[in-house]
């Protein structure tokens, strides 16, 4: 199967190679540069080519454009429009003179091939991206498209089954040398992703997996004893830090605290909750079928990536910083920031205050909460207590799992759950 890129997705306009090609072709000339200010192009039996300065310029400026119009989604890499651009700049100078056409035809059959190039379907690739942190004891480990496994001889196998028609000794060097030294034991996520190039497919499923971990450490620390979170490889360290404190009698004393993930998060214990499981599974919906950015849902999704980024954040400030993002993006969900302070304090009340003391107490934290996220974000300040930190989370949590049992929500778009809002809290 293979998606077609929409025309219509493109924003950028396409820039006008021909016009490029003509410019250095005009300028070309034989013998050494003047100066050294500059780049240098080569390509085994077709010659090298110095840009100057000016012409670099030029060149890079046609590349980030032609990025810019046949990648608005990222699923082709800046190295291939690089090469793609290259090819058709040899061609077209044929530095060599091994071609009978003249440059107009070298032109035409260069450009033309170059955004035939940039025009190819995209394909699936299946990836599998390292993770750390979970424990895979629970059969059928999925969550938003992502499937959990711990690597092993039989991924391998599999692979190799599936060799490509023209195998070479570089594709079974790759396979001996990963199942050696890199992936037999590790927990993965595999997912699958539409590229056009391998590059492409490798960031696209790294960055869907990392929305995955974000959406489920949400849920990490509302799974009572756990005090594991999950990361890609590099991102946290397993490590521990001793403190020392002397007193002015020479007393001596140190504290050990752990900077690190306390074990492994356990899927098994993660599917028994039963209060997680609406969220889990709505969340894991979302994940697998983003929705459009207009949907309130997508409100909802950001909402949990953000807050799961909170729960795993070490320092306090930028942990109560992600929390208050991670509300505001639930319950302000449109872009007006008129009295964006006056309706966060009424939405949060009306959504999660049961009783009128409830709803005045939600009313009094979170106007001392966004005042407090305002002096973060906006004078520096470090100032957040555990108080204020154990509050924001509290109710950007509740918030999330109260707005996943409120299946009327789902379906609307960010504008009309606002409206609903500031009817509701008219009535």
């Amino acid at each position: 199967m293979v998606r077609r890129r929409q025309r219509g997705a493109r924003s950028a306009a396409r820039p006008n190679v021909a016009a490029y090609l003509r410019m250095l072709h005009e300028g070309l000339t034989r013998g050494l540069p003047a100066s050294n200010d500059g780049t240098w192009f080569s390509r085994k039996d077709e010659g090298s080519l110095f840009l100057d300065a000016q012409e670099a310029a030029e060149h890079y400026r046609i590349l980030d454009g032609l990025v810019r119009w046949a990648a608005p989604k990222e699923d082709i890499s800046r190295q291939s429009v690089s090469a793609f651009l290259n090819d058709a700049i040899f061609e077209a100078l044929d530095l060599r003179r091994a071609s009978t056409l003249p440059f107009d035809g070298r032109l035409k059959k260069a450009t033309r091939s170059l955004f035939v190039r940039l025009n190819t379907a995209s394909r699936p690739f299946k990836c599998w991206v390292p993770v750390e942190g979970l424990k895979v004891d629970g059969p059928q480990a999925r969550f938003g498209g992502a499937r959990f496994l711990s690597f092993g001889p039989s991924q391998i196998r599999a692979i190799a089954r599936a060799r490509p028609l023209q195998s070479s000794t570089t594709w079974r060097h790759t396979v001996r040398f990963d199942e050696k030294d890199l992936v037999i034991g590790y927990t993965y996520a595999a997912v699958v992703v539409h590229a056009r190039d391998a590059n492409a497919a490798r960031r696209l499923a790294t960055l869907r997996v990392r929305a995955v971990i974000d959406t489920l450490n949400f849920f990490t620390d509302l799974v009572p004893y756990c005090h594991a979170w999950l990361y890609l490889r590099g991102e946290t360290a397993n490590t521990h830090q001793v403190v020392l404190a002397q007193a002015d009698d020479g007393a001596l004393g140190t504290s050990h605290e752990a900077i690190s993930p306390l074990g492994l998060v356990s899927w098994k214990a993660l599917r028994a909750e039963r209060r997680l499981a609406p969220a889990l599974r709505l969340l894991g919906q979302f994940n697998r079928t983003p929705p459009a950015v207009e949907d309130f849902a997508s409100a909802i999704l950001a909402g949990a990536q953000w807050a799961g980024r909170a729960t795993v954040a070490r320092r306090r400030e930028e942990s109560f910083l992600l929390y208050a993002i991670a509300l505001e993006s639930m319950v302000l969900p449109t872009h007006d920031s008129q009295g964006s302070g006056f309706r966060l304090r009424l939405r949060v009340a009306h959504l999660l205050g049961r009783t009128k003391e409830g709803r005045d107490k939600l009313l009094k934290d979170v106007n001392v909460l966004y005042a407090k996220r305002s002096q973060i974000a906006h004078a520096g300040s470090y100032d957040v207590t555990e108080e204020d930190l154990s509050r924001i989370r509290s109710i950007t949590k509740g918030m999330l799992l109260r707005l996943a049992s409120l299946k009327k929500l789902h379906n609307l778009t960010r504008q009309s759950f606002s409206e609903q809002m500031d009817v509701a809290l008219v009535e």
